[in-house]
């Protein structure tokens, strides 16, 4: 979707508590925030770390940005990366649950900390525990850069939707523990 072919390394998925998300980020963080809505609802964040962020854009970037940081133009490659990473990754979650998942365009931001407060405290609720961690180096020919996905789904509509997916694929599924251990 990109044009530029990409490989990921995952170092580590966390079911991570609300209060304790921000412990996660250490230094400053730029990246994009999504709305999902389906089965189940929720938000999803993208969040690199500057430097990560700023060789990333410039590698989709056309030509070299004008000014110094990141520029307007590097924000843009941002969000479009977001929405990118962002399908793929809704796409994929809707597929596994059978469902239909949409998101809203992603929004950049540059106070991720910040952003992740919000998050929690206006739109999540009181009742919102937990949310994934995603912690990924991602690859291309050009560049390497690192990025972590904070996935904070509705937690009863998740629930619904797992519970509901093993009935219905129980008969799919078989597996001996003796296979496994």
């Amino acid at each position: 979707m990109s044009g530029v072919e990409t490989y990921a390394d995952v170092s580590g998925i966390s079911f991570t508590p609300i209060d304790d998300i921000t412990s996660h980020l250490d230094g400053s963080y730029v990246g994009t925030t999504v709305e999902f809505g389906g089965t189940p609802s929720g938000t999803l964040v993208i969040l690199f770390d500057e430097a990560s962020a700023t060789n990333i854009a410039e590698a989709l970037l056309p030509m070299e940005p004008d000014g110094d940081g990141l520029t307007d133009m590097h924000r843009s490659a941002i969000e479009e990366l977001g929405n990118v990473m962002t399908s793929g990754f809704i796409d994929g979650w809707a597929n596994v649950l059978q469902s239909s998942v949409e998101h809203t365009p992603p929004e950049y931001v540059d106070d991720m900390e910040m952003e992740l407060l919000q998050i929690v405290t206006d739109q999540l609720g009181p009742f919102q525990t937990h949310g994934f961690v995603i912690e990924s180096t991602m690859r291309t020919e050009a560049v390497d850069f690192e990025c972590e996905i904070l996935a904070v789904p509705n937690e009863e509509e998740l629930s619904t939707a797992l519970d509901s997916l093993l009935v219905e694929r129980k008969a799919e599924t078989s597996a001996d523990p003796d296979d496994l251990f």
